[in-house]
């Protein structure tokens, strides 16, 4: 609040502003850094700094590019490459709500977004905690591509590699899941459902530090994985079905939802895969078109024609 006044009505406006920039996101790096933060705390951030990026956006632009450049390399210096913490996935959040993704921040937004896939591609998937936490990367790839529509193939990965842990081991051995999963032991079998789950209680919304505070290890949330992982993946159909190989990408999909036991799984499950199924399906009639060369067209020779005399003179 005194930053604010001394803004207002002081004379050196601009580095007045500088120092709000940078004590305000030292503040949230700072507060992040608990992710037993309260949510209503943390949703108070995106619009105040959305203000902020109108009035200061080269110097805010600057500090939050240097913010996402340390995070990058602490992950890189990371040999076991474990999950990064709290307040670098809210960073990663707060980019994608606050940054429209287009060419004009570039140098925010690509960065950001490419660092997401790196952690949903590099990150050992070895229990539920992670799961939660690769699909809730995964939602903020959509978020950044919803108006671009850019191919994505490590969410598209990822999303297959949790269907596949949700199928019996035995039906699965020509397709096993690529990195970062494991077809082995018990970094295979913690996504199985140990009884019948038939309660729609699962479909309560998570937040992102309850997914860093909590212990998932019941079947309510191996369900609710399942659905969220079904929920992204009926969204990336619908994102990608202008594309000419949309069918091509999705067809795996087809075999592993059939392989899944949805008896064990309530009704609103078996609904979204059955809507999936009929989804991927009508995708197969589309006839793909060879790719052609364009034909060049010879140019037209110009021909001579005599010049003929009406009015000849004897």
């Amino acid at each position: 609040l005194k930053l604010l006044d001394i803004i207002n009505n002081g004379a050196d406006k601009t580095s007045n502003l500088s120092l709000l920039s940078k004590y305000s996101l030292n503040y949230f790096d700072h507060l992040t850094s608990d992710y037993k933060v309260s949510n209503d705390i943390l949703d108070k951030f995106p619009n105040f700094f959305y203000k902020l990026l109108q009035i200061d956006n080269i110097n805010f632009s600057l500090l939050i590019h240097s913010m996402l450049t340390h995070k990058i390399n602490d992950f890189d210096s990371n040999s076991t490459h474990s999950f990064p913490s709290f307040n670098t996935i809210s960073l990663l959040l707060l980019i994608v709500k606050i940054y429209p993704t287009s060419d004009l921040w570039h140098k925010i937004c690509t960065p950001s977004m490419l660092f997401t896939t790196r952690l949903i591609s590099e990150i050992p998937v070895r229990n539920i905690n992670t799961v939660f936490k690769g699909l809730y990367l995964s939602n903020i790839c959509y978020s950044y591509i919803l108006k671009s529509c850019r191919f994505i193939p490590e969410v598209i990965n990822y999303l297959r590699g949790i269907i596949t842990l949700s199928v019996d081991e035995k039906f699965i051995q020509n397709f096993p899941p690529f990195q970062p999963f494991k077809f082995q032991g018990k970094s295979y079998n913690f996504m199985k459902i140990t009884s019948s789950y038939c309660d729609e209680n699962y479909k309560n919304k998570l937040s992102l530090n309850e997914i860093y505070n909590s212990d998932f290890d019941s079947d309510m949330y191996r369900v609710k994985s399942l659905f969220i992982a079904l929920s992204l993946l009926h969204k990336f159909i619908s994102l990608y079905d202008h594309l000419p190989s949309v069918f091509i990408i999705f067809q795996l999909f087809l075999y592993l939802i059939r392989c899944i036991d949805l008896s064990k799984y309530p009704i609103s499950i078996k609904n979204l895969a059955e809507e999936l199924l009929g989804s991927i399906e009508k995708l197969e009639s589309r006839k793909l078109t060879p790719l052609k060369l364009e034909k060049r067209k010879l140019p037209v020779l110009k021909q001579f024609e005599p010049l003929l005399e009406t009015d000849v003179v004897k």
